[in-house]
Formats: structure tokens, sequence, C-alpha cells
């Protein structure tokens, strides 16, 4: 490598790292989980649009490969694109979530999560949802000066099937800020639903029972007019014939 791409090569990582170490970076992730034990997950990688013109301007895109878009937040105009990886199982969106490193550049870099799990407890009338997630304590870079909190700020949402009881949030959907990693953090959230399929059918065999009784009910009280009815026949005389028979 010559001396002036050594020269360039450093230049641009300066700035990336002074990019980076201003919190310019944000990264989304979209979690919807289904009662059935699937969901859908989609990510979100923004850069402040200055950050972003910066790298332009020195000849680098670190969004080439990928169809980019703005947006605003918090009065800050941002770059970024959305990768949507469409419906998966509660273990493909744990497995997905563990392999994200927000600090690649470093020589050992350690996961943000240290542990995902997406529970389900099915009971007779009841079903149990929790989503639990446990960030890593901080991971240093290269010049051992910046943090993976100085890295980017990560957002993760996470809409929960049933009615969440762990937190009072609305629609079921419960926003989670990660920004700081000095020690390990553990977020968990928990939805309860119940279990439609187990009610519809005691709510049908409770119909059928109704039915059945009042069919039976039917029945009893038809047969006990016929009976009554065969009773008053057979002590019924006419008065005409007592009339000639006393003549």
């Amino acid at each position: 490598m010559s001396r002036v791409a050594r020269v360039a090569k450093i230049a641009v990582t300066a700035l990336i790292l002074v990019l980076i170490s201003t919190g310019c970076m944000r990264a989304e992730f979209v979690i919807e989980l289904n009662e059935d034990g699937t969901g859908t997950l989609s990510n979100v990688f923004a850069m402040t649009e200055e950050a972003y013109n910066l790298f332009l301007e020195n000849g680098t895109d670190p969004f080439e490969d990928y169809t980019t878009d703005k947006k605003v937040i918090d009065g800050v105009s941002y770059v970024y694109y959305t990768g949507d990886l469409g419906k998966m199982t509660f273990k493909e969106i744990e497995e997905e979530l563990l392999e994200f490193i927000p600090d690649t550049d470093s020589d050992d870099p350690i996961p943000l999560f240290k542990d995902v799990s997406i529970k389900k407890k099915a009971s007779l009338f009841k079903n149990e949802y929790r989503f639990k997630m446990v960030t890593n304590k901080d991971a240093v870079t290269d010049n051992e000066t910046m943090s993976a909190s100085e890295l980017m700020t990560v957002l993760v949402s996470v809409k929960m099937p049933g009615k969440v009881i762990s937190h009072k949030v609305n629609d079921n959907v419960v926003n989670i800020t990660i920004d700081e990693y000095s020690e390990e953090k553990t977020y968990e959230i928990v939805s309860t639903s119940s279990n439609t399929l187990v009610i519809g059918i005691l709510v049908l065999l409770l119909f059928f029972l109704i039915i059945a009784v009042v069919v039976v009910v039917v029945i009893v009280v038809v047969l006990k007019k016929k009976k009554d009815a065969k009773v008053q026949d057979s002590t019924y005389t006419p008065a005409a014939e007592e009339t000639d028979q006393e003549l």
C-alpha cells in the first residue's frame, strides 16, 4: 500500500471514529410477536445527514449497498436504510438479535446482547409470553477510548401478543432505548392472552348442554301432560249416561 493510500485510510478511519464517538448513529429493531410462536423483525440503521455527507466528501458511502431515505428525529435529519427480515420463529428472532455487534472495529468485538429469549407458556385458559434481553457490559474499540455506548443508540420496539401486563403501554407496544452499557442490564416484557380455542370449545359445549337440558325439560313436560290427560280420560263419566241409569 502506498503512503498516500495509507494516509487516506488513516484519515477516513479517524473520521469514522470521530463521527461515531459523537453518537451520530442509531440502530432500531422493530419486533412484532404473534400468538402462534412466529413474529416479524425489521431493522433500521441511521446516521445523521451531516455525518453521512462527511463520509461522501471523503469518497466513502457507508450505505452504498442499500436504498436510503431521510427522516427527522428530535429535530435532527438522519439518512437511514431499512432491512425487513420477514416472518420468523421466536428462535430465529433470538438468534438474529444475538448476532448484532455495534462495535465492528474492535479486535475482540462483543455482541450487544448477552442473552435474548422469547418464551410462550400455555395453560388451559391463558397463554403467557415473555420477551427478555440482557445487554453485554461495555465493549472497547481498538483505540481503547470509546465504548459501545458511544458507538450508537439502540432502540428496540416490541409489539407483544395479548395484553402487556409488565408495562403501562398503548397498543401492546413497548419501546426500549439502550444507550448505556457500563454494566449488564436486563429488560423483560410480559403479556398474557386468553386461550381462545379452549374457551371457544367450552362455550360450544355449554351451548349444547343448555340445548340438551331444554330438550329434556320439554320432553318431560310433554310426557307429563300426556300422562295427566290419560288419567283424566280414565276417570271421566259422561253426565248423560248417569241420568239414564237412574231412570
